[in-house]
């Protein structure tokens, strides 16, 4: 089977630090992003209410998850090279 040489030649780089970079960030919003929410979902409801604690049960589950990723990029700085402009280094694979 021959090999589109067109479609070759326009092949973008791929880069397993951007990829996973771009991958922690979309996450890291979205976490951020439910934090918000939740926060301001606290006034909703009479402070010490059942609904109330499961607000502040959520926050401290998304605080984790929040941590947890942060902890992810501390821990694993080989997958977030700056060096490289796609930010990894595409000869990682």
């Amino acid at each position: 089977m021959a090999v589109d040489s067109m479609a070759t030649e326009h092949t973008p780089p791929f880069s397993k630090g951007y990829v996973v970079n771009h991958a922690v960030n979309d996450a890291k919003a979205s976490v951020d992003k439910s934090i918000n929410y939740a926060t301001r979902r606290l006034k909703d409801f009479p402070s010490g209410s059942e609904k109330w604690r499961e607000i502040l049960d959520t926050l401290h589950v998304l605080h984790e998850m929040r941590k947890m990723l942060d902890d992810f990029v501390k821990h694993n700085p080989h997958l977030f090279n700056t060096d490289n402009p796609l930010n990894g280094d595409s000869s990682n694979g």
